[in-house]
C-alpha cells in the first residue's frame, strides 16, 4: 500500500550496518585460510553469509539441538548467567534493546545497529497504533 510506505522497515539500511560490522570483525580478526579437501576427509570451509548467520542455518552457542532435530534456545539460562548479548525492555517511548557486549571489539558498531533497529520497530509500532486508533474512532 503506497500510503503506508513510511511504515516499512528500511532493510537496506540495517543490512548495510550489518555488513559494516562483519567487515570490521574480519579486519580485526581475519578468517583462517580456506581448507581444501584432503585425504583425511576434511571438507572445504564455507563463507559465512548474512543469510546463514541470521537465518538459523548455523548452530550458535546459545542454542542446543534436541534429539528431535528442533533447536531449543537457552536464552533464559543465558540471561540468568549473564551471557545474553542483548536485553529488550519496554521503555516509555517503545521497546529499547540493551546491548551488553559493547566492551568487545566492534561492540560500539553493534550498539548503533541495535539502536537503529529499535528506532525502526518503534516507528512502525507508532504508525500502526495510530492506524488502529483511526479505525476505532471511525467505528
Amino acid at each position: 500500500v503506497p500510503e503506508w510506505q513510511e511504515a516499512y522497515i528500511r532493510y537496506d539500511y540495517l543490512k548495510t550496518l550489518l555488513k559494516e560490522i562483519i567487515k570490521l570483525k574480519h579486519k580485526t580478526n581475519p578468517p583462517p585460510p580456506p581448507q581444501h579437501q584432503t585425504a583425511s576427509g576434511e571438507g572445504l570451509s564455507r563463507k559465512m553469509t548474512l543469510y546463514r548467520a541470521f537465518s538459523g542455518l548455523v548452530q550458535t552457542p546459545g542454542k542446543k539441538r534436541q534429539s528431535s532435530g528442533q533447536i531449543r534456545s537457552s536464552s533464559e539460562t543465558d540471561i540468568e548467567e549473564g551471557k545474553a548479548p542483548i536485553l529488550v525492555n519496554k521503555a516509555s517511548h517503545g521497546l529499547e534493546t540493551t546491548f551488553l557486549m559493547t566492551a568487545e571489539e566492534g561492540g560500539e558498531y553493534e550498539l548503533v545497529f541495535f539502536r537503529r533497529l529499535d528506532d525502526e520497530f518503534n516507528r512502525i509500532e507508532k504508525f500502526y497504533k495510530e492506524k488502529v486508533e483511526e479505525v476505532v474512532k471511525d467505528a
